[in-house]
């Protein structure tokens, strides 16, 4: 079961995992890479980097240029994601987005794993784009999930001629439906969203990366066309629309292992 994450109800929930891993190609740099990509499934790419995507309110939404802040990305070790209590967990999935301590010692989800890559990074939503986050180390655990938590940036430096400073999501374009005229739209919030989700192989189930891994891939991938989904723009309040687009961020966010290597390579 996953749950969508926003604001101060942000997380996801994890679901129980596999206990066979599939082995991919081995990766070159040791400990954990995270490769955050979008799919280009559906949307169109124009020669100037803009894009197009129809939505499932009829609406053609036309996108000229668009960043999302990379806070935090770690993986989840099997033990932390499997508790029989599923409240109890999604208290401390509760307490890491927004670093509160739990005062059971050694079980503070707010204390970050060695996975953990806490160095921020702006990416562009597009398919064209890609961003690769650490190596981090890999712990001496079997890690069973991954959490991503996107939240203002705490940089403060122009990306693309755009103040990301304490944003989370900033998005231009226009939208029309049918024959109308175009209809200029900004996005330009500080709500922080989140993910929390199984890790899976190349065939969507869910496994693990075990214990004693030397090196591993993941990357984290999120679709362009559903960003827009469920969204009015002609009715919809700027709060109530710049929600629904930050939750459809997580709401696809899959995590595939791509590439581990299990034992340490011959000399």
């Amino acid at each position: 079961m996953i749950w969508r994450a926003l604001g101060v109800l942000g997380f996801m929930m994890l679901a129980g995992c596999s206990d066979s891993p599939e082995r991919g190609a081995h990766p070159s740099t040791p400990g954990v890479l995270y490769e955050f990509v979008w799919s280009d499934r559906s949307e169109v790419m124009n020669d100037d980097g803009t894009w197009t995507t129809e939505s499932d309110e009829g609406y053609t939404v036309d996108v000229s240029s668009g960043l999302l802040t990379i806070s935090t990305v770690q993986l989840i070790p099997c033990d932390d994601a499997q508790v029989p209590d599923g409240s109890a967990w999604l208290l401390r999935a509760f307490d890491w987005l927004f670093a509160v301590r739990s005062a059971r010692a050694g079980h503070g989800v707010a204390e970050s794993d060695p996975s953990a890559v806490l160095a921020e990074q702006i990416e562009r939503l597009s398919s064209e784009a890609a961003i690769v986050m650490g190596p981090a180390e890999l712990g001496a655990v079997d890690y069973c999930g991954l959490h991503v938590l996107f939240g203002p940036s705490l940089v403060a430096r122009p990306t693309d001629e755009i103040e990301m400073d304490q944003h989370v999501l900033h998005l231009e374009g226009s939208w029309r439906r049918g024959e109308g005229s175009p209809v200029s739209f900004t996005v330009h919030t500080e709500l922080p969203t989140a993910a929390l989700v199984d890790l899976e192989g190349p065939d969507g189930a869910a496994i693990r990366i075990p214990k004693g891994s030397r090196a591993a891939v993941v990357q984290v991938e999120r679709e362009l066309r559903p960003l827009f989904d469920g969204i009015d723009f002609e009715t919809m309040s700027d709060d109530a629309r710049d929600k629904a687009i930050l939750l459809a961020v997580v709401d696809e966010l899959q995590a595939r292992v791509v590439a581990m290597e299990t034992d340490s390579p011959g000399p």
